[in-house]
């Protein structure tokens, strides 16, 4: 049997969040960590290197020694943030010296679902959680945790890229399998937890809450779509400790997000949700994005509004990228527009960052109205009043940071 290394190369955080990196999350690299409990179960020696941990780490080349040879994993857990990270993939291989390296980048290796993360090999105390997971908090335990209860996704929305990147179909995981890597992390005092699905609340939760109830004073957050809770599962989400749903609204135009396959649902049955997860407790994280192809201004704004009837606790902006292999994608190579050539472009929060253009607006024009919805969102004295009285001093100190720092954009400097 082979001596494998498993390497998540440094991060570009310092480069790609301009300054706002302390607030991100650092996240355990899962998929590589389920790697290495399979090619464990498969007889092979596994070693581990996370650079993406703050700290000093051991020259690769020196762990590595002996490896026949090294999986590279850029950092992230979701496709669209491997994307990003290539830009780490080269400095890298230099670092291995000419050690033979295998990148993970689009497709992940095949995996039985059972397969847990190798939790025993990982520094959990050096992973945190986004800053707005623990607003309001007392106790957030020791570092942080990641579950998946499922792959894939049921649904193809058009700007998505998992489908290219997952081994297999959708499908979801055993109760005793989620229930044992929980009890896992639990016992080494984790209380602090993702899902990783990305869609993990869809259809009958009970089997999954019964599970998670089971396991007092944990923190979680998941995905969820507008249409795929259960009415009246609100209560028993709960009390499951799920205490942020991550929902993405994408548009305030149903047109728009029926053009992207995102849906059905109207913006009133979204209200109605939202009033409902805040009467049981759980904050709504909302994503929102601008420079879907066929938005113009008018939709733009649309979005913008919507987001500030909703008011979630914490909203995310984001620009239109096309990722590679989706069909937003195709799209664009169809019409000659300009897709990012170097992976800093495709990060959202990045000085080269470069979204997409519409059909109607530049490029330029979508990332302009992208950075003032920020502003006008979490810049307003509403909304840090709301999150002061709500979530506490630390989530009102955190905004307060997020708005004074002002993302340079190479995009919008005088003459580009």
């Amino acid at each position: 049997m082979a001596k494998i290394g498993l390497m998540r190369p440094a991060g570009s955080k310092s480069r790609q969040y301009q300054g706002l990196e302390p607030l991100s999350a650092i996240e355990p690299p899962h998929w590589m960590l389920v790697r290495a409990n399979t090619l464990m179960g498969k007889g092979h020696t596994v070693t581990l290197l996370d650079e993406a941990l703050e700290g000093d780490h051991p020259h690769p080349a020196d762990l590595f020694h002996g490896c026949s040879h090294v999986e590279i994993w850029p950092g992230g857990v979701h496709p669209s943030a491997f994307v990003q990270e290539r830009a780490n993939i080269e400095s890298a291989i230099a670092d291995l010296d000419g050690m033979d390296t295998r990148v993970i980048d689009t497709t992940m290796p095949k995996f039985d679902i059972a397969t847990s993360p190798a939790w025993h090999g990982a520094p959990l105390s050096g992973y945190r959680p986004h800053n707005w997971q623990v607003w309001g908090e007392s106790d957030n335990g020791v570092g942080y945790g990641t579950i998946h209860t499922s792959i894939s996704c049921p649904f193809n929305c058009d700007f998505c890229a998992i489908h290219g990147y997952y081994p297999a179909p959708y499908s979801r995981r055993a109760a005793r399998d989620v229930e044992r890597d929980i009890g896992t992390l639990y016992d080494k005092g984790v209380r602090t937890f993702k899902i990783m699905d990305e869609l993990f609340i869809v259809g009958d939760m009970t089997e999954t809450c019964s599970i998670l109830a089971n396991f007092p004073g944990i923190n979680v957050w998941g995905y969820a779509r507008v249409d795929s809770i259960v009415p009246e599962s609100e209560e028993m989400l709960s009390r499951a400790g799920i205490r942020w749903i991550c929902l993405g609204y994408e548009s305030g135009n149903q047109d728009i997000r029926k053009s992207m396959h995102k849906g059905s649902f109207d913006n009133q049955h979204a209200y109605h949700l939202a009033r409902r997860l805040r009467g049981a407790d759980i904050k709504v994280l909302g994503n929102f994005m601008f420079g879907f192809p066929d938005d113009n201004a008018d939709t733009m704004a649309e979005t913008l509004e919507f987001a500030l009837k909703l008011v979630p606790e914490y909203a995310n902006f984001y620009c239109m990228v096309a990722y590679p292999g989706t069909k937003v994608e195709e799209h664009a190579l169809t019409m000659g527009w300009d897709l990012p050539s170097h992976p800093d472009q495709y990060a959202q929060y990045a000085y080269d960052f470069l979204p997409l253009r519409t059909h109607y607006l530049t490029a330029a024009e979508v990332l302009k109205f992208r950075d003032y919805a920020w502003d006008n969102y979490h810049a307003s004295n509403w909304y840090r009043t709301r999150i002061e009285h709500t979530l506490g001093s630390r989530a009102a100190s955190d905004v307060t940071m997020m708005v004074v720092k002002k993302l340079r954009r190479k995009l919008l400097e005088k003459g580009n």
